[in-house]
């Protein structure tokens, strides 16, 4: 839009007071030759745009006032189709008007008659001078339009900022009425911002800072502040800022956000919300192929689950890959392992406390891990060693859908879907009494059982691959396979710890290869014992097998540590027994550390 356009009605005054002053038709138009102001029959011709405007853009281009003695045998009119025959005008004045040395307009002044030709030509001087005075006075009205429209640029972009944002800004005036409420101030407040506004501060939310910063009261810098309104009460993470102007305070801003939200942002940076995918969960055994088959139904739905197996099986693994296949997926995932917190941590870990619950209570209170799941999934590891009275309360969850913090006196609704997990006999323990029946049946609604490596040995190769592969990275080294004897031994072990036990074995060996292939002696100890007491053959006792074994762990050991005698409690601690053990084994096996070396 041209600016002149933006000053119209001030345009218009200015072209009426220079015809006024100096009895001439007076004309006004922008850059592009549109009439933004006139006087007489100009005046009529008020948005139009000029079709032969030969001398204004001449006046344009020259930036300089021009005076036109004699329309139609002018030089500047040869390019107009009435050279030579012009009737329109006598004569006129042309006056850019200037804004930072660029062109914004024209001031025209018109003589129509011979009387008012004579006056032009012969007052021109004066003339010039009044009329560039009166282009000035528009240049800094269009100035000050220009600032004006900048500022309220400025100022509706900072608006849009402030209320497209989910942090919640408050602001007040000097006296404490509320002058600022962007949307999420209200939706956390639970309060209209129209009729927020211009309400005191102190009637709506005495507890706001903003209160103490009216009054010129020093306050802390971030707060937790707990706002009261009708029946909704929130916490939020608050902090003020005045507003100064010249030196003096003429309002204060209040940021704040949600503290659950502030919480849950806390959890999620802090690395509990990595899902993995059954893509991720190597192996091609049939047994576990059916596992991941009801891994992708089961994660469709909102039931509990309970996945059941040994120690090192990956359950967590499993229940990461529910909640990453389920609708769930993009709402958070909290962990918790009953087993690994105190009983006295474990009650507010899970469902919170109100602010004061008990002593070192944090100021605000705290979610505990099914208000920070909400949406989306928690799951209790080790649920078998959850206390008795912890198991009377998440059955009230499971039933109600609710919550109540420590302290607290309300129920939260939560929506969350829980699936746990044990390595325990569960059904033994509700024999037992050790664990609640009711809610055994509320947690075992989807049994989901994981193999043990025991069942499922033919995935040990793939398995084997993977671990090497990441070992290598982690540690640095070329390892490029397994030898096929040490698969073997592999294959043949127990794994008490399942596919933990395999991964801490493959790094051992990893750590101690020195070679492209993992070799049996790579291998740790216990692994390699219980190859050698349970290989028996014609031509070689148990014993001597041991023995053999003893005597090449030893060799290893000594290896690592470069056969440097000064070494040897570090070597007699790595074999696990005394120093003159070791002198005793290396006498019985004639094996002497400088040859090693």
């Amino acid at each position: 839009m041209s600016e002149l356009k933006g000053i119209q009605e001030f345009v218009q005054d200015i072209a009426e007071a220079i015809s006024a002053a100096l009895d001439l038709g007076v004309e006004i138009i922008d850059t592009s030759l549109l009439r933004i102001a006139g006087t007489g029959e100009s005046k009529q011709k008020v948005g139009t745009t000029m079709a032969m405007g030969h001398i204004c853009r001449h006046a344009l281009t020259c930036k300089q006032p021009f005076i036109l003695k004699d329309p139609g045998t002018d030089c500047s009119c040869e390019v107009c189709s009435l050279y030579k025959n012009c009737n329109i005008i006598k004569a006129g004045l042309f006056m850019p008007i200037l804004l930072e040395a660029m062109p914004i307009g024209l001031i025209n002044l018109v003589a129509f008659n011979d009387e008012q030709k004579n006056r032009l030509l012969k007052q021109q001087g004066t003339y010039i001078h009044f009329v560039s005075k009166m282009a000035e006075l528009l240049s800094s009205k269009v100035a000050e339009f220009r600032g004006t429209m900048k500022l309220k640029a400025t100022s509706e972009f900072v608006k849009t900022i402030i209320n497209s944002i989910d942090l919640g800004i408050l602001g007040v005036d000097v006296e404490g009425y509320i002058t600022h409420i962007n949307p999420a101030a209200a939706e956390i407040l639970g309060l209209s911002g129209v009729e927020l506004k211009g309400s005191h501060i102190k009637t709506v939310l005495p507890q706001s800072p903003l209160c103490k910063v009216i009054m010129r009261q020093e306050i802390k810098g971030e707060q937790v502040v707990a706002y009261q309104t009708g029946s909704k009460k929130v916490r939020v993470l608050s902090q003020c800022y005045p507003v100064v102007t010249d030196g003096l305070l003429t309002g204060a801003i209040e940021s704040f956000y949600r503290l659950i939200d502030v919480q849950k942002t806390a959890e999620r940076w802090s690395g509990t919300e990595y899902n993995s995918t059954l893509a991720e969960i190597i192996g091609e055994n049939e047994l576990v192929k059916e596992v991941k088959a009801k891994v992708l139904q089961v994660a469709q739905g909102k039931s509990t689950v309970l996945i059941e197996g040994e120690s090192g099986t990956g359950k967590e693994l499993f229940a990461r890959a529910i909640h990453a296949a389920s609708p769930r997926w993009n709402k958070p995932l909290k962990i918790i392992n009953c087993s690994a917190i105190p009983d006295a941590l474990l009650e507010s870990e899970l469902f919170g406390y109100e602010e004061g619950a008990f002593t070192g209570a944090k100021q605000g209170g705290k979610a505990g891990k099914f208000e920070l799941a909400e949406g989306g999934t928690i799951f209790l590891d080790e649920i078998g060693e959850l206390p008795i009275y912890l198991q009377a309360k998440l059955l009230r969850v499971l039933q109600n859908k609710t919550i109540e913090r420590i302290g607290g006196n309300k129920e939260i609704q939560v929506d969350v879907r829980v699936i746990a997990a044990t390595n325990r006999e569960m059904e033994k323990m509700v024999r037992d009494g050790e664990f609640r029946e009711d809610l055994y049946y509320r947690l075992n609604v989807i049994p989901l059982n994981i193999p043990s490596l025991r069942e499922r040995k033919s995935d040990i190769p793939v398995l084997v691959d993977f671990f090497i592969e990441k070992y290598n990275k982690l540690l640095e080294k070329s390892i490029r396979a397994i030898h096929p004897e040490t698969l073997e031994i592999l294959k043949k072990y127990r794994w008490p710890g399942n596919i933990r036990e395999l991964e801490n074995a493959i790094e051992y060996a990893c750590n101690f290869e020195q070679e492209k292939l993992i070799m049996p002696v790579s291998l740790p100890s216990r692994i390699l014992l219980y190859q050698a007491e349970n290989t028996i053959t014609e031509n070689v006792k148990l014993k001597d097998q041991v023995k053999d074994l003893e005597k090449s762990l030893i060799i290893k050991v000594i290896t690592a540590y470069e056969g440097n005698l000064k070494e040897k409690e570090k070597i007699a601690n790595t074999l696990g027994i005394s120093v003159p053990s070791l002198y005793r084994k290396l006498k019985e096996y004639d094996i002497s550390i400088d040859k090693v070396s």
